[in-house]
């Protein structure tokens, strides 16, 4: 594979990794520092190192190093000092690449409390695009401060022990008869808990370490642009945008005035030659003709609005035709749209079905003489059309056909859907069940029986 192809199967592997539509192995692509890149920093005064300059150098991000990559690095100063970047090998570099890439001072930097020199730690960072750059910095400082510190109460404890153990023995030793003495030595026992909670925690002072740090500002000399001429940069790539805009929508607007010239002077002759009168395109014509030469003399370079009033022009008198032309074209299609809505309507409403016998004959007739009138509507109009000339406009229009059809259904459509009407309830007569007659005649002979055996016992006392 040349580089092309490595870069493109490279490209296409890790789109398929990203991508969740695609399974593909575990692979793991890194991307290698191919010019190594080495920092330089100056010694401080209290380090005596080998060398007039007083410089060390380290390769920070050697080559066939792994990026994006972060470095830590650790200094004692006790003043500003300044870092460099730059590549470690200039001879390998492409024609015209400088070697440096950049200094960054890190300021703010002082002695410690105790006059010795600070730790610093600068963050070394190379990105997931190659750039390179010393992006924070901190001071860390150990400190040592009196704190107050709760002092620890393992006596207080002890004793408390002791007590609990001592109240167990003789809660155990008492009578169920000494109850109120209980609840007196118990309210004693919780206000001394109060008093003992209410007591203030001694603290002790001891020395602690703690460790302060604080971010440093950096002031970055590279070759990279500055934040304003990013945004002027930003700014003027934005106007030359609208200009583009503006100029792409203007030979747009030209480009609609040359075809429309174009197409209607041999329409005019053909296809909407019956839709137009011979002098309105005779004039029309000329019109079309005189627009072509501005379009190539003086309307070659103007401003779009000038381009939009050309062909506000030359449609006032194009539009029309088409217009009657479009009508003459979709005629068929709407007058057949609306004579089947209304004949639609007609047979429902003159139909013997058992589904319309609720609906009143006066409510049918309305919605018959609504039909019959939109009949006379569509017949008078047509009439019309046919006796005159294609170049005059329509009578009746196909908008005004599909209005016809909207209108008759919200009038026609409430009566012909009319629910029927519910049926009234008719109350059934419960009759008598004949076991109901059995028990009546029983009880009616066991009250005969009786009067009979009282009519014995009368005669025998006789």
């Amino acid at each position: 594979m040349n580089r092309s192809e490595a870069v493109a199967r490279g490209c296409a592997l890790h789109s398929a990794m990203l991508s969740a539509l695609f399974r593909v192995r575990d692979f793991e692509l890194n991307d290698l520092v191919s010019y190594p890149i080495s920092l330089s920093w100056k010694n401080s005064d209290a380090m005596e190192t080998e060398g007039s300059s007083g410089a060390n150098v380290s390769a920070i991000f050697p080559s066939d190093c792994k990026f994006p990559v972060t470095k830590l690095l650790t200094f004692h100063r006790s003043s500003p000092f300044q870092l460099s970047l730059f590549y470690a090998d200039p001879e390998g570099l492409p024609a015209g690449v400088p070697a440096d890439l950049g200094s960054f001072m890190v300021n703010e930097v002082g002695t410690t409390q105790s006059g010795e020199a600070s730790k610093v730690k600068v963050r070394v960072r190379m990105d997931v695009n190659g750039v390179v750059a010393v992006d924070h910095a901190q001071s860390v400082e150990e400190i040592e401060v009196l704190e107050k510190i709760p002092k620890k109460k393992e006596e207080k404890k002890e004793e408390k022990k002791e007590e609990k153990k001592e109240e167990k023995k003789e809660e155990g030793d008492k009578k169920e008869g000494e109850g109120e003495k209980m609840d007196v030595e118990t309210e004693e026992k919780k206000d001394e808990a109060k008093e003992e909670k209410k007591e203030e925690v001694e603290y002790e002072e001891k020395l602690v370490k703690r460790k302060t740090k604080k971010d440093l500002p950096i002031e970055a000399n590279t070759s990279a642009l500055t934040k304003k001429q990013i945004d002027d940069f930003l700014e003027k790539e934005a106007q030359m945008a609208l200009q583009d805009r503006i100029l792409h929508e203007t030979l747009e607007r030209k480009n609609d005035v040359e075809s429309y010239i174009y197409n209607m002077r041999d329409k005019v002759y053909t296809s909407l030659s019956d839709f137009i009168e011979e002098s309105v395109r005779s004039e029309f014509v000329k019109q079309l003709e005189g627009a072509e030469d501005w379009l190539y003399g003086d309307g070659e370079d103007v401003e779009k609005s000038q381009y939009v009033k050309k062909l506000e022009e030359l449609k006032t008198i194009g539009e029309p035709v088409v217009y009657r032309a479009r009508e003459a074209e979709e005629r068929y299609a709407a007058t057949q749209k609306l004579r089947d809505a209304l004949n639609a309507l007609l047979e429902e409403a003159q139909s013997a079905d058992e589904k319309y016998a609720h609906i009143e004959q006066a409510e049918k007739d309305k919605v018959i003489a609504a039909v019959k009138d939109a009949e006379q509507w569509l017949g008078d109009g047509l009439a019309k059309i046919e006796s005159s000339p294609k170049f005059t406009d329509p009578a009746i229009t196909c908008k005004q056909m599909e209005d016809r059809i909207f209108t008759l259904r919200i009038i026609c459509r409430p009566i012909l859907d009319k629910p029927k009407p519910k049926p009234v309830p008719v109350e059934e007569k419960k009759e008598e069940k004949p076991e109901e007659k059995k028990e009546e005649t029983s009880e009616g002979s066991t009250e005969a029986a009786p009067e009979e055996k009282e009519g014995e016992k009368m005669d025998v006392e006789e």
